[in-house]
């Protein structure tokens, strides 16, 4: 019998962004009662302590069910060592966990890590990455600061904090500059009582149940407005190159089923040589013979993920949709479009599903 494996949110945002605000709202709603909160030290997380009830050894329980665990041996040890208490009993039977990272962390080994150590790979998934921004000097802090680059990058969901503080027009020039550096993101605000509303649905979303409209990010992928089969948007980035990190990303579109035997050798061939420029894949394909519900696939940094078939489609259509977030890599050219199209003209076999 398998373990029993539970979603991960993981948490970002640059110094002072306003994670754990953010953190402590979403705890304070009833959906996220069963909910374990990892960090790295409690007392520089700042859960509001009329939320703690008791503590014992680096485990506190919070007001709400909750639980709040300190990472001291690392985080891999920190999970595992929460799953076995969890099957044992000696903690409350949560039901996700929440991953609170420093200011200054580069989120993509957390994201390596889980998805991609075989022991907490079995006990846990990653269900969104989701990155706090802030509206006042979120701007400042991508330019300057590339851990906030990367925090950006990784993200299933972008949270812009502190809209009410912000100079006029701020908010509308970061929504805008967010949307061109990972357009596969969703993008909430927290000026808008219905994001926080549909973030905490999101994130109280399982992983195997969770449909496209409960993980933000694919839900946001999946509406990407592109012609069909366009070779286009391989070709023309969707943001400007920028010239201390040259990131950039382009999206290829798929109308007719992709196969299994086609996008494994290709994503395989294409980390192999490419994955070091590769800061994120995100895609939901729709493969041959297994039509009726949608493939999630994503990569970090030249590390594939195992896909993950999701609950359902998102409206009728059935495309093919790949996001790339790249560094130091041309997209102008078409290689990654092309090096696809030569994949699918190498195994024109035969489909068995046909």
């Amino acid at each position: 019998m398998k373990p029993e494996r539970f979603p991960v949110i993981l948490l970002t945002g640059f110094l002072g962004s306003g994670k754990t605000t953010l953190l402590n709202k979403l705890l304070r709603d009833p959906a996220m009662a069963a909910t374990a909160v990892l960090v790295n030290e409690f007392g520089e997380v700042g859960i509001d302590h009329a939320l703690i009830q008791q503590a014992c050894g680096d485990v506190v329980l919070l007001e709400n069910g909750c639980i709040c665990c300190t990472v001291r041996e690392g985080l891999a040890a920190a999970l595992l060592d929460l799953a076995e208490k969890r099957d044992r009993g000696e903690v409350p039977a949560f039901e996700r966990i929440m991953i609170e990272t420093t200011g200054l962390a580069d989120p993509i080994p957390i994201i390596q890590l889980i998805v991609g150590d075989s022991e907490v790979a079995q006990r846990y998934g990653l269900l969104q990455v989701l990155t706090v921004i802030d509206a006042t000097c979120g701007m400042t802090s991508l330019d300057a600061q590339p851990e906030a680059m990367s925090q950006l990058t990784a993200a299933d969901c972008l949270w812009i904090s502190k809209p009410d503080i912000a100079a006029d027009g701020q908010v509308e020039a970061l929504w805008t500059r967010l949307e061109a550096l990972n357009p596969a993101a969703s993008l909430l605000s927290a000026a808008r009582a219905r994001d926080q509303a549909s973030l905490v649905r999101a994130c109280g979303g399982s992983l195997a149940s969770a449909s496209l409209d409960r993980r933000l990010g694919w839900s946001r992928l999946a509406h990407t407005t592109h012609g069909l089969d366009c070779a286009c948007c391989a070709r023309r980035p969707l943001l400007p190159a920028l010239a201390h990190r040259r990131i950039q990303s382009t999206c290829i579109v798929r109308s007719a089923p992709l196969r299994w035997d086609v996008i494994g050798p290709w994503l395989e061939m294409l980390m192999q040589t490419r994955g070091d420029q590769i800061l994120r894949l995100k895609g939901i394909v729709c493969i041959e013979g297994d039509e009726d519900r949608p493939w999630a696939i994503h990569a970090v940094l030249g590390h594939t993920c195992a896909p993950e078939r999701l609950a359902k489609w998102t409206g009728e259509e059935r495309l093919s949709r790949l996001v790339f977030i790249v560094q130091d890599l041309d997209t102008d050219d078409g290689e990654i479009e092309r090096s696809l199209a030569e994949f699918e003209n190498q195994c024109a076999l035969p489909s068995l599903a046909r």
